[in-house]
């Protein structure tokens, strides 16, 4: 069993590790500020301002998706809160 298991996880693992690709380029109706509002993008309002959209640091184009660090120590609970595209 352990001979069958084992590659069986391992196909499992192997086609889940590509992350998902996802653009923020003028061409695709992005704009350098907050996210929030941008494609169907969501952000909970009191943190809005830490997640935008910045030419600062691009792997790839020109803009690229930037959090920031909660400075203020706004998050409850110190629990992680992104943005949602729905």
């Amino acid at each position: 069993m352990n001979k069958t298991l084992l590659p069986l996880l391992a196909i499992l693992f192997a086609t889940n590790i590509y992350a998902q690709d996802t653009s923020f380029e003028a061409s695709d109706n992005y704009s350098l500020g907050e996210i929030n509002g941008q494609n169907g993008w969501e952000v909970l309002s009191f943190i809005s301002a830490a997640y935008t959209i910045s030419d600062e640091q691009a792997s790839e184009g020109s803009y690229a998706l930037k959090l920031d660090v909660d400075q203020t120590g706004i998050i409850p609970g110190g629990s992680i809160a992104g943005p949602i595209k729905t």
